[in-house]
């Protein structure tokens, strides 16, 4: 197996301060990043659907 361990991921880049942004919408701790930016995707998502292609953005 080795080396095609994960054959399914990637890696991007970013900044540290976006990675902090992502680090803080964890719910838990071993949630992970994939599952933030599918849940922050999800939320684009719907909101389209609603009508709303530029919704507010909001704060923790």
């Amino acid at each position: 197996m080795g080396k095609n361990k994960g054959q399914d991921d990637t890696s991007i880049r970013l900044k540290i301060s976006t990675w902090n942004r992502l680090k803080d919408r964890k719910t838990h701790p071993n949630e992970s990043f994939d599952d933030v930016i599918n849940d922050l995707i999800d939320l684009a998502e719907e909101a389209e659907s609603e009508g709303n292609s530029n919704p507010a953005v909001t704060s923790n």
